[in-house]
Parts: structure tokens; C-alpha cells; sequence
């Protein structure tokens, strides 16, 4: 008898105490997921005069007015970025509120890759990184300089992220993560409250985080690839590649010499944008294809070039085409300082060797 009623002791209160351990840990999950957020008195602009220095082009969300602020403590908070085309990222604005000057929390920042479901790939896709020495400036566009540019391809997502916010009760000794006040349609914007373990998006508000930098206005199907070199047994070949991201890639030899030596590059948006200029502007696509004097030895150059859907080759043998020498000349210049020139006996006359 008393076995048989521990028995039912025991199938009474196992259940109860499942259901209240459960209930237990919903409760904290749902707590940890808990974003909290305070409507700020007055709204406020956080002008972009404060801007030291703006970069030509800056990806942003936000609409300028701050409304908001994240109360949680220790909340790290980011944005994703998207560009339409190939950018350089140069420059990180971002502002948060400091109303009651907080001098002793500081501020990280960092530069982080996508996981490829559009949050954060942290710790190993961090790609910068970044230290604000308290106190953080209160509603200003804080900027940071990257020592030199990210590239990110046409819709490659990327991420900002600062923290942690020490936040807290508003007003109060803290520094808070800041919002605007209305949302994108995207909904970019997220906070962590477990150190970049989990983000949750926020749906209503955009975060005062900006991308600056340079977008390439190049055509993006842009390429351009040269041969040169000598039609004899002997001299030097050369090749060259830039695609329309702005990698180069050079490769020269002796044709008497089984070595091959090779150089690699990276194109800044204006130089690979000063090189279309240029391929424009003397009407390469309306050129011949075939220039020749009907020499025999001496040496050539095999210039093909693709943008915006329109692709021409033009070859120069043993003679001068001023059309052809202007783009050489606008290639060495830019290329010069990577070690790169193509050489080739007809590239003569006041911008030539």
C-alpha cells in the first residue's frame, strides 16, 4: 500500500514539475528575445552636416530623425547592407545617444561578412575592426576611416555591427542604441542582447548606421584583355586582364624563355572608370579590327573589350593606331605604379616612352 501511493506521488507530481520547468525555460527564452525600446520626448535630426568628410556615394536606411532607443543593457546592434553594384567600402558612419555623457563605455565596431541567411557570420567573417574611446558622441554621425577600401560585388550583403551599447533604463547613466523613426521596407536592422550570438530584426525603426564609399560606374559586364609583343622568335609577351570589379591580372615572358612572370592588382572605381572613359571616348567600337603595315617582324597588339553588351577586338600590326596608342597610354599610366606597362614597338609619340 504505501508503494502503490508513492507510485501516484510520483505520477502526479513528475508531470507538474515538467510542465513548471518548461514554463521556466520559455519564460527566460522568451525574456532573452525581449526587445525593449523607449520613445524618446522630442524627436531629433541627426544632421548630415556633422559629417567630416561624405564619401561620394553612402548606402543608408535611416531617415534622419532619431525617435528611439534600445533599453536592454549590453545590446550590440547592426545593419545590413546590400549594394547594387560593385563598391569600395571606405568609410562607417554611425550615431547613437550619449544625452547624459557616459564616459566610461566605449564603443566597438566592426565590418562582418554574411552568413548567406542575412545576419551577421560572426566571429569568422569578421572582415574590420574598429575601437570608439568613451565618451561616444552623442546624436553626430561618428565616422570611421577603414585603412583601405572593402570590395563587395553587385548585391553581395555585408554587415555593421557596434557594441555593447551599455544601455539601461532612459534616462539613466547609459548610452543608448538608436533609432529612427520609421522603417524600410526590408527591415535591415537587428539587435543582439546574447554577445552576436542570436539577432533579432527590428520590424518598426532603421539604426543610424551608414556604408560610405565609391560605387563603379563602369558598365558591369565590362572587360577588357590585351596581347602585345613581338611577331619575331624572340622579344617579349604580354598579356593582360581587368574584368569589371577591377582585379588585373599581367603575365609577361621572354618567348625565348620558358619563365613567366606574373603580377596581380586591384583597380580603384575612378582608375577602372578613367579606363572606360578613355575606351569611349576614341570610339573603340567603332575601330577596324585589323590594322596591319604587312611587315613582317616587329611588334603588335590585340586590344578585346566588352560593356554594356557590345564586345570588339582590334588588332594593331607593325603600325600606329592613335586610337589604340591612347588607350595603352591611359592603361600604363594607371598601371604604372603595380609594375605594369605594355610594351610594344608601335606605342610612340609625346605620352609614349
Amino acid at each position: 500500500m504505501h508503494l502503490k501511493t508513492s507510485h501516484s506521488y510520483l505520477r502526479f507530481w513528475v508531470p507538474l514539475i515538467l510542465v513548471l520547468l518548461l514554463f521556466g525555460v520559455l519564460t527566460a527564452a522568451s525574456d532573452k528575445k525581449a526587445i525593449r525600446f523607449k520613445e524618446l520626448p522630442v524627436p531629433g535630426e541627426i544632421s548630415t552636416l556633422s559629417i567630416l568628410s561624405p564619401t561620394r556615394d553612402t548606402i543608408f536606411y535611416d531617415n534622419d530623425t532619431a525617435l528611439y532607443v534600445i533599453t536592454n543593457s549590453n545590446t550590440w546592434v547592426g545593419v545590413r547592407f546590400t549594394p547594387l553594384h560593385h563598391f569600395d567600402l571606405e568609410t562607417i558612419y554611425f550615431g547613437i545617444l550619449n544625452q547624459y555623457n557616459n564616459t566610461t563605455n566605449g564603443c566597438s565596431l566592426y565590418v562582418v561578412a554574411d552568413n548567406g541567411a542575412g545576419r551577421p557570420n560572426w566571429p569568422s567573417g569578421k572582415l574590420a575592426g574598429f575601437w570608439v574611446a568613451p565618451p561616444v558622441p552623442d546624436r553626430v554621425w561618428i565616422q570611421v576611416d577603414l585603412s583601405s577600401p572593402i570590395r563587395f560585388s553587385a548585391n553581395e550583403n555585408f554587415h555593421i555591427i557596434y557594441g555593447p551599447a551599455p544601455g539601461g533604463a532612459y534616462p539613466g547613466p547609459g548610452w543608448w542604441g538608436l533609432l529612427d523613426s520609421d522603417s524600410t521596407t526590408t527591415q535591415r536592422s537587428y539587435v543582439s542582447l546574447d554577445n552576436r550570438v542570436n539577432w533579432l530584426t527590428i520590424t518598426f525603426a532603421d539604426a543610424f548606421i551608414r556604408a560610405g564609399g565609391v560605387y563603379f560606374t563602369t558598365p558591369p559586364d565590362f572587360f577588357l584583355s590585351a596581347v602585345a609583343g613581338s611577331y619575331a622568335p624572340w622579344g617579349m609577351a604580354q598579356a593582360l586582364a581587368i574584368t569589371s570589379d577591377g582585379h588585373v591580372y599581367f603575365f609577361q615572358s621572354e618567348l625565348d624563355s620558358p619563365d613567366v612572370d606574373s603580377i596581380f592588382a586591384l583597380l580603384a572605381p575612378l582608375e577602372l572608370r578613367a579606363i572606360y572613359d578613355t575606351v569611349m571616348a576614341v570610339g573603340f567600337f567603332s575601330l577596324d579590327t585589323l590594322y596591319d603595315s604587312g611587315e613582317v617582324d616587329g611588334s603588335g597588339i590585340l586590344l578585346h573589350i566588352t560593356a554594356s553588351g557590345t564586345e570588339h577586338a582590334v588588332q594593331a600590326k607593325n603600325i600606329a593606331v592613335p586610337e589604340v596608342n591612347r588607350i595603352v597610354w591611359t592603361l600604363n599610366a594607371i598601371l604604372q605604379p603595380f609594375g605594369i606597362e605594355l610594351d610594344y614597338g608601335e606605342l610612340t609619340g609625346k605620352e609614349g616612352r
